[in-house]
């Protein structure tokens, strides 16, 4: 889930910068 949640930070960086 570790992984998961990683890319979950990484989506939202990306939602949150757009």
């Amino acid at each position: 889930m570790e992984t998961k949640n990683c890319a979950t930070a990484l989506y939202k960086k990306v939602m949150a910068e757009t």
